[in-house]
């Protein structure tokens, strides 16, 4: 890898290390990306390779504390691994062609599952994948395991390859390796979710349980989750949750919110999520909100006066918001947002585009809109339908305000001026 800035406290600038020198190995073992990096940068024992601009490799022995850092700077561009699987829920199958770029692309990179959280399957992975992970202690991972029953694990992930997921996350939990599990359960197919979390509970830290999504573009005949379903997968999933707290001391398995909306059941209080691991799951992301608006300083109780203020939410969250919303004050409009871009089975916020925005809120505000962070890219700047929030400010004319999926935030975002 090749070095583009040295930090002038690290030891690297010590040793006489410039941009553009090149990091060849650590003890010996060629540099695959930029994980190796920064293991070896919390190690406090070890030989690194440089070749120069020059052409001269040089070794150096380096010998610190663990809080010392080499204060080495690269280009951080990870390519990530394509999945092989063709998964009978893949969102990314079941796209228009006219949506954002980035979101065609299915990885399924254990380096992304350390470094940002993505879920991936491991079916894709190779002995020295598994080994590496282990030398490099890449924990947490985030593993999308939908059934340990290996027959209709392959029917619903169509891989080729045999292999045992609860092989291979014993290998990684005996080596200390610490996985978050994902089930997305699809009616008909994954029906054996109790039996899967049983057999997770000792290969696993969590589970979350989430149900499939389904777009208008889905080719295959997918089955919903219904209210009935949804209060049955509830009624299932209560008494493991229960058996669990008190052999674990947390629940184990949780229950994304959207099973809670779809069921007309109320959701979990703050407590019942533990460390919410599972947040970017939609596990436990209502209860964190109402606890954050209750602790909120922004307000003193009472109805505040606010401008025009307008709101625009998705069919899920719809009632947490407008709940939360009138509880600051009676002034603020909240305004459901159909998701005609994917479906209407599609209900979760972060799934809806800006020309429905556009189209549904047209005149319909007068002052200023709010809209969730989770719109929008990691840049805040462009929806999962490629139009811009610039575009967007301009078929509204008004102004738009992006706010953090946080309660405080929200709180402020309606009564600032």
């Amino acid at each position: 890898m090749v070095i583009t800035k040295v930090d002038k406290d690290g030891i690297g600038f010590e040793l006489g290390l410039k941009a553009g020198d090149t990091l060849v190995s650590f003890d010996g073992r060629p540099i695959l990306d930029i994980l190796d990096y920064y293991f070896w940068d919390g190690e406090t024992d070890f030989v690194m390779t440089v070749e120069h601009v020059s052409g001269e490799q040089v070794k150096y022995d380096i010998e610190k504390d663990v809080s010392e850092t080499l204060g080495l700077e690269f280009d951080n561009d990870l390519t990530p691994m394509t999945c092989r699987n063709n998964c009978v829920f893949c969102f990314v199958d079941q796209l228009p062609k006219d949506s954002r770029p980035t979101l065609y692309v299915k990885d399924d990179d254990y380096r992304m599952s350390f470094s940002m959280g993505n879920y991936i399957t491991l079916t894709n992975l190779k002995k020295e994948d598994f080994e590496r992970i282990v030398r490099l202690k890449l924990s947490p991972l985030y593993v999308s395991v939908h059934s340990t029953d290996n027959t209709i694990r392959q029917h619903m992930m169509q891989y080729r390859r045999n292999v045992s997921v609860i092989k291979q996350l014993k290998y990684l939990a005996d080596n200390e390796i610490t996985v978050h599990a994902q089930i997305v359960y699809c009616p008909g197919y994954n029906d054996d979710y109790v039996k899967s979390v049983r057999e997770l509970s000792d290969v696993a830290e969590t589970i979350a349980i989430v149900p499939v999504g389904i777009t208008k573009f889905s080719k295959y005949n997918l089955t919903p989750v219904s209210e009935t379903i949804a209060r049955k997968v509830i009624a299932d999933i209560e008494p493991l949750q229960e058996g669990y707290l008190k052999v674990k001391g947390d629940r184990f398995v949780y229950l994304a919110d959207e099973f809670y909306v779809k069921a007309h059941m109320r959701i979990p209080a703050y407590e019942h999520y533990g460390n919410f691991d599972q947040i970017e799951n939609g596990v436990g992301l209502i209860a964190k909100l109402k606890q954050e608006v209750t602790d909120s300083n922004s307000f003193a109780g009472g109805e505040a006066q606010t401008a025009n203020i307008t709101i625009a939410t998705s069919v899920s969250a719809y009632d947490t918001i407008k709940a939360i919303a009138d509880s600051i004050s009676g002034n603020v409009i909240v305004i459901k947002i159909i998701n005609n871009y994917f479906g209407p089975s599609v209900t979760v916020a972060g799934l809806l585009t800006g020309q429905d925005l556009a189209e549904q809120l047209l005149g319909k505000v007068s002052g200023k809109l709010l809209l969730p962070k989770c719109m929008l890219n990691e840049c805040g700047d462009v929806f999962l339908d490629n139009m811009t929030l610039t575009e967007l400010k301009r078929r509204l004319g008004c102004e738009v305000v992006v706010v953090d999926v946080d309660g405080e935030k929200l709180v402020k975002g309606i009564l600032s001026k």
